[in-house]
């Protein structure tokens, strides 16, 4: 596979993961409850083929990087 390929297949993932997190902010599902699913379905998707630590080392790692991608000045007070 391509490194565009790769990358197209990437963001038709993510387009459907936003619209899972959207239809549960529209069915009135608290934001941390959300949150909370969406990293137990990654927990869950590892089970059997890493160690908890490990799947929260990658969480972490992947949420690092992603920083700087929102920046701050998108929060709204």
């Amino acid at each position: 596979m391509s490194s565009e390929d790769a990358f197209n297949q990437y963001k038709e993932t993510e387009k459907l993961a936003l619209r899972i997190a959207s239809d549960l902010q529209t069915s009135g599902a608290k934001t941390e409850d959300i949150e909370i699913a969406l990293i137990t379905a990654i927990f869950v998707m590892h089970k059997g083929k890493l160690l908890p630590h490990r799947i929260a080392n990658i969480i972490k790692g992947h949420a690092d990087t992603l920083v700087s991608y929102f920046p701050q000045s998108d929060i709204q007070n």
